[in-house]
C-alpha cells in the first residue's frame, strides 16, 4: 500500500469517526428535545404551544440576523485568518446581544398584529421573548466557538445537556401545573446552562485555540467576512421556519401547535444530514474533498432519512396520539408530508456546507436565498387553501428543487478563492490539526419547542 493511499484511508476513518461522534451526540439533544415537546404538549395544549412553537421560531431568526454572520466568519476564519480570534469574537457578541433585543421586541410586536396571540398577555411575551432571545443568542455564539477550535463533537454534546436541562425544568414545570411562562423559562434555563459549561470547556481545551496576537486582532473583520455568509444561516433559518408563520397567519396558533408537533419529528433525520454536511465541511476546508466521496456523503445523508422517513410513515398513527395526546391525532398527515420533505433535502444540508468549506461562501448564501424564494412562493400559493398540509407539501417541493439545483452545480468547476497568506504570522498553522474543524453544524437549540 502506497503512502498516499494509506494518509487516504487515515482521512476516510477519521472524517467517519468525527461526523459518527457528532451525530451520536446530536442525537441525544433530538432525544431530549422530543422529549422536552412531549411535555410541553400535554403542558400547554394546541393554543399556547403554538404560541411558544412562535416564540422560538422568532428568537432563532433574529439570533442569525444579529449574529451578522459572526459565528460563521469565526468557524471559517479562525484557523486562516489572524485577526479572526476568540477575544474580539466575545467583545462583538455582547455588543450584538443588544441588536438580538431590540429585534425581537420588534418581531413580537408585528407577531402579535397578524397572529391571534393573546392580547392581554402581549407584554408578558415580549418580555419573556426578549429573555428567551438573550439567552439563545449567547448560547449560539458559544456553541459555534467550541466548533471553531475543532471539538464539533462536543459542541453537539453541550447542546444536547442544554436540551436535557430544558426537559427537566418542563418536567418540573409539568408537574407544578404551570403555563406558557414556565415553559418559556425551561427553555431560557437549557440555554443559560450552555453558556456556563460552554466558557468552563473553553478553559480546559484552551490549547487547541491558535495564539493570538493582540495587534492584529479586529473585530470588524468577523463583519466583512461573516455577511457575505450571513444569507446561508439566514435563509435557512427564515426557510426552515417560514412555515410556522404562514401556518399561523392562515390558520392560527391551534393549528401552529399542530405543525409544531409534526415538525418535531423531522429533527433525527436533518441532524444526520448537517452532522454529515459539517464533516463535509471541514475536509472540503482543508482541500480534501473530491467530488466522488462528497456525492458519498450526500447520498448517505438521504438514505438515513429515507430510513427514518419509513418508519415514522408506518408508526405515527399510533405514535402520535399515544405520546403527545387525542388532540394531536390530526398531526399524523403532516408527519408523513414532512418527512419525505426531510428525504429530498439532506442532498442540500450536506453540498451546500461543502460549498462554504471550500471558500465558496456565496455559492452557499445564493442557495440559500433560492431556498428562501422557492419556499415562500410554494407557501403562498398552498398555505391559504389547505393550510398546514399545503404548507408541508410546500417544503417538499422547495427542498426537493434546491438540492436539484445545488447537485447540477457540481457538475460545473467553481473556481475557489485562494486562503490568505499565512506565513507572516507563525503563531498560525498553515495545516490545522487533524482534530480541528474549520467549520461545524449550525447549532441551533431546539428550534422546535
Amino acid at each position: 500500500m502506497s503512502a498516499r493511499t494509506l494518509i487516504r484511508d487515515v482521512r476516510l476513518s477519521t472524517s467517519a469517526r468525527d461526523a459518527s461522534h457528532t451525530v451520536r451526540n446530536s442525537l441525544l439533544g433530538v432525544v431530549f428535545g422530543f422529549g422536552g415537546g412531549v411535555l410541553s404538549a400535554h403542558l400547554l395544549g394546541p393554543h399556547d404551544r403554538g404560541t411558544l412553537a412562535l416564540l422560538v421560531t422568532t428568537v432563532g431568526i433574529t439570533g442569525f440576523l444579529a449574529s451578522l454572520g459572526s459565528n460563521v466568519a469565526l468557524r471559517v476564519g479562525l484557523l486562516r485568518d489572524p485577526r479572526i480570534q476568540l477575544r474580539p469574537y466575545v467583545e462583538l457578541s455582547l455588543l450584538l446581544s443588544g441588536v438580538q433585543a431590540v429585534l425581537v421586541v420588534a418581531a413580537v410586536v408585528l407577531l402579535g398584529s397578524l397572529i391571534d396571540l393573546d392580547q392581554h398577555r402581549r407584554l408578558g411575551l415580549v418580555a419573556a421573548a426578549v429573555g428567551l432571545g438573550l439567552t439563545y443568542f449567547a448560547s449560539q455564539q458559544v456553541l459555534d466557538s467550541l466548533n471553531a477550535i475543532g471539538w464539533p463533537s462536543g459542541s453537539a454534546m453541550l447542546n444536547s445537556v442544554g436540551t436535557l436541562v430544558t426537559c427537566l425544568l418542563l418536567l418540573v414545570a409539568w408537574w407544578l401545573r404551570q403555563g406558557l411562562y414556565a415553559a418559556v423559562g425551561a427553555y431560557a434555563g437549557g440555554f443559560v446552562v450552555v453558556v456556563v459549561l460552554g466558557v468552563l470547556l473553553h478553559r480546559t481545551h484552551a490549547a487547541a485555540v491558535p495564539v493570538p496576537d493582540p495587534q492584529l486582532a479586529s473585530r470588524s473583520v468577523f463583519v466583512r467576512r461573516g455577511l457575505p455568509m450571513l444569507g446561508l444561516n439566514l435563509s435557512q433559518a427564515l426557510a426552515f421556519r417560514l412555515d410556522r408563520y404562514f401556518v399561523g397567519a392562515s390558520a392560527g396558533a391551534a393549528a401552529t401547535g399542530m405543525y409544531a408537533v409534526a415538525a418535531a419529528h423531522v429533527a433525527p433525520s436533518q441532524v444526520a444530514s448537517n452532522s454529515i454536511g459539517q464533516v463535509a465541511s471541514r475536509d472540503a476546508a482543508r482541500d480534501d474533498l473530491p467530488d466522488r466521496r462528497l456525492a458519498a456523503m450526500a447520498l448517505a445523508a438521504t438514505l438515513l432519512a429515507a430510513a427514518a422517513a419509513v418508519v415514522l410513515w408506518l408508526l405515527s398513527p399510533w405514535f402520535v396520539p399515544t405520546v403527545f395526546g387525542r388532540e394531536f391525532a390530526a398531526s399524523v398527515p403532516l408527519v408523513r408530508v414532512l418527512m419525505l420533505g426531510q428525504v429530498v433535502l439532506a442532498p442540500y444540508l450536506v453540498l451546500c456546507r461543502a460549498f462554504t468549506g471550500r471558500g465558496l461562501g456565496l455559492v452557499s448564501s445564493a442557495s440559500g436565498v433560492l431556498l428562501l424564494v422557492l419556499l415562500t412562493v410554494a407557501l403562498a400559493v398552498l398555505t391559504p387553501g389547505y393550510g398546514a398540509l399545503g404548507a408541508a407539501w410546500a417544503t417538499v417541493l422547495a427542498f426537493g428543487l434546491s438540492s436539484l439545483a445545488l447537485a447540477l452545480l457540481t457538475r460545473f468547476p467553481v473556481a475557489r478563492p485562494r486562503p490568505p497568506a499565512m506565513s507572516a504570522h507563525p503563531s498560525r498553522e498553515l495545516t490545522p490539526p487533524r482534530s480541528w474543524s474549520t467549520t461545524g453544524p449550525d447549532q441551533s437549540p431546539r428550534k422546535d419547542p
